[in-house]
């Protein structure tokens, strides 16, 4: 699948979810993005201000271990 035909579907998934469901949602987005880039973690993290982040979610291929809480209250000098 074209990397933009990947993108519009999973934003597509995306909008159509409902709120109550958009947590599981945002996971199994993160696990598609993960196989195409065959990758063994995804995160989304959230940017509480211009120096510290969160992880809000995360997804990790399975055998490896999940990181989501030691990845919060981070500095985002972390990605410079």
């Amino acid at each position: 699948m074209k990397q933009e035909t990947f993108v519009i579907s999973f934003l597509s998934e995306l909008v159509r979810t409902p709120a109550s469901d958009l947590d599981a949602a945002i996971t199994k987005v993160l696990g598609q993005i993960g196989a195409l880039c065959d990758a063994d973690r995804a995160y989304v993290f959230l940017f509480r201000s211009d120096d510290i982040m969160d992880n809000t979610h995360e997804w990790v291929a399975e055998g490896v271990a999940p990181m989501q809480a030691f990845l919060q209250n981070q500095p985002t000098s972390i990605l410079a």
